[in-house]
């Protein structure tokens, strides 16, 4: 099928596109304009067809008319099933599911199998969408600092010495977390690092300005990944502007459904978002493309990537705080 008969059938199920020069993406209507609850602008809707076919658009309103003109047109366009990628989330949902301590991780495609060759395909075309998509998405749905503060479900008083402790409110009491400076782990003395979230209560503050979005193996005085038990997933971007970063924060909100916890101000120049996990392994994998594709920091999915901690002073004079927070109380919950 020559690129001019995609162009063709594209435009029979979507209406008239605004192709881009090399003609594999365009402006068109939305499938379904008549759902949206905000104000419609000329370049909220973008249709792709090299790698997925796929129709995008910046509203959630009308997600059930674009997932319904995404299935016309993969169908159209002989698109395979694993090909539904990016746009309507349906490779990048969130879910309530958690990992808890010791669960092993479901098996993994073996390498070079069909479906490893497959899920390739599916990372190339979410990397390619996304960065296509990143101009507008981080202008979208920009939102500011101040703006997050506001926002805060959990209102925030600028008492940020008392931060640590509503932090550890995400926390489930049994959960071990390590706090301290990069360096406090390895050693038998480290073990006063490696400490359950309801003892860390009873310290009015933190030891040091680091800890991971992961919980620890009960006993252990090692920050090693085969110790490491996540349970929030951290986003942060050292070539985002906070504004920029924010847009991830709301993207992924409203667009996917993944439930914010806690924003964290670092006292520098980047601000930390606590998402729930990804359900399963391999949405995580296409996640950590689409977001590096935004430029978002992937080494922050390894198990035991030191983030900031609210509550620590960076130097003298700055202290890392909370922006946002969904609740005081705590949010993680286990299987019995």
């Amino acid at each position: 099928m020559t690129l001019s008969d995609i162009q063709l059938k594209t435009a029979a199920i979507v209406g008239p596109v605004r192709w881009e020069a090399d003609g594999t993406n365009g402006l068109c209507a939305c499938p379904g304009a008549a759902m949206h609850t905000g104000r419609t602008n000329p370049t909220d809707c973008t249709v792709f067809v090299e790698g997925a076919p796929t129709i995008y658009c910046f509203h959630s309103s009308c997600s059930p008319a674009v997932a319904a003109a995404n299935l016309r047109l993969r169908r159209s366009l002989g698109a395979q099933p694993w090909s539904l990628i990016l746009p309507d989330g349906s490779l990048l949902r969130s879910g309530e599911a958690r990992v808890p301590a010791g669960q092993p991780i479901p098996p993994q495609a073996p390498k070079n199998s069909p479906a490893a060759d497959a899920e390739k395909k599916v990372l190339r075309d979410i990397e390619m969408h996304t960065a296509a998509l990143k101009e507008r998405l981080l202008e979208t749905f920009a939102w500011d600092p101040a703006d997050m503060w506001e926002d805060s479900p959990v209102r925030l008083t600028g008492d940020v010495e008392t931060d640590w402790k509503s932090w550890l409110t995400l926390w489930h009491p049994d959960d071990v977390v390590w706090v301290g400076s990069t360096f406090d782990s390895g050693q038998d003395k480290h073990k006063e690092n490696f400490r359950p979230a309801s003892e860390w209560a009873l310290v009015d503050k933190p030891p040091g300005q680091f800890t991971c979005g992961s919980a620890f193996t009960a006993g252990t005085f090692s920050r090693k990944n085969e110790h490491a038990h996540r349970r929030f997933m951290v986003i942060e971007s050292d070539v985002l502007t906070r504004v920029q970063i924010g847009a991830v924060f709301h993207w992924l909100r409203q667009k996917f459904g993944y439930t914010l916890h806690a924003i964290v101000n670092t006292g520098g120049k980047s601000l930390h978002g606590w998402f729930d996990l990804p359900p399963h392994p391999t949405y995580e994998s296409r996640l950590k493309v689409a977001l590096t594709a935004l430029g978002c920091d992937p080494a922050l999915f390894k198990p035991s990537q030191p983030v900031r901690v609210p509550g620590a002073y960076r130097d003298a004079n700055v202290i890392q705080s909370l922006l946002w927070l969904r609740s005081t109380t705590t949010s993680q919950s286990r299987p019995a």
